[in-house]
């Protein structure tokens, strides 16, 4: 029965997987495709003298565009992609409960010889497989794009970037599910994924230059998926067992609330 809810929960959300992916695909090989622009004739530093100091997260460190690998990470897995995968999880969490919920398709599940536990829990690892996907075929696009630029990137960086994309996708995912499933509201779930979001967002965007919202970074949940230690050698293990301790404590809090609280 696992098997069976689990793969279809994966089969019914094929043209998510697929329609995120080519987002993912497009974003990833199209900003690697600019990087012999940006590094030749000082084009980025001229650009960054333009741009406000409040608005340089934006854009990113110049001194990053000297290697390929500190371009991929400063432009796409230290903002666009944790963006895109926060809005990602958002939307796949409320798809597998509260949208499931109102159309009567959870409380089915329940009349089933199936547990609400076995449900959240199978729902959750498609989830955790779906993004696994995602995660690879981005990490695959920006080495297919690398050498199509004439670049090349280090197992060790590749390795390391997809795990700790693939956790920090789960973290995120793991919060807006556990919301869903706890609460049933669509409202509080968009709510608080919203929060997580832009919140994200803002202090990760503007804590690096405005001085009274850096020591408000360690909010934002984009903070753990910062590569700069993978830059340096080596992935951070804090972040690493802030995202894991995020998604169990998520998914632990869910189980309690959701076995308690009556399906609508």
């Amino acid at each position: 029965m696992m098997r069976t809810l689990l793969s279809k929960t994966l089969y019914d959300k094929r043209w998510f997987i697929l329609g995120w992916s080519l987002i993912l695909v497009f974003t990833i090989g199209f900003t690697v495709a600019f990087y012999p622009s940006f590094t030749e004739g000082g084009t980025f530093e001229q650009l960054s003298k333009t741009v406000p100091s409040q608005l340089q997260g934006f854009i990113g460190d110049e001194q990053s565009f000297g290697t390929i690998q500190g371009y991929i990470a400063e432009q796409l897995y230290n903002f666009r992609v944790p963006i895109m995968v926060m809005i990602m999880a958002l939307i796949l969490a409320q798809g597998l409960t509260v949208s499931e919920e109102e159309r009567g398709t959870l409380r089915t599940l329940a009349s089933l010889p199936l547990s609400r536990t076995r449900i959240l829990w199978e729902r959750w690892i498609a989830g955790v497989i779906i993004f696994a996907i995602v995660t690879l075929l981005g990490v695959l696009t920006a080495w297919l794009s690398s050498l199509g630029v004439n670049e090349s990137l280090s197992f060790d960086f590749l390795w390391q970037t997809t795990a700790l994309s693939w956790l920090f996708g789960i973290a995120a995912f793991s919060l807006m599910y556990a919301v869903g499933t706890a609460t049933g509201s669509r409202a509080v779930t968009m709510t608080a994924g919203l929060i997580i979001i832009m919140g994200g967002f803002i202090l990760t965007t503007f804590g690096a230059s405005v001085d009274w919202l850096k020591d408000w970074q360690i909010l934002s949940l984009m903070h753990y998926a910062n590569t700069d230690s993978i830059l340096k050698g080596s992935l951070d293990r804090l972040n690493v067992w802030i995202l894991l301790l995020l998604s169990a404590l998520s998914m632990l809090i869910a189980t309690i609330l959701f076995r308690r609280r009556d399906i609508g």
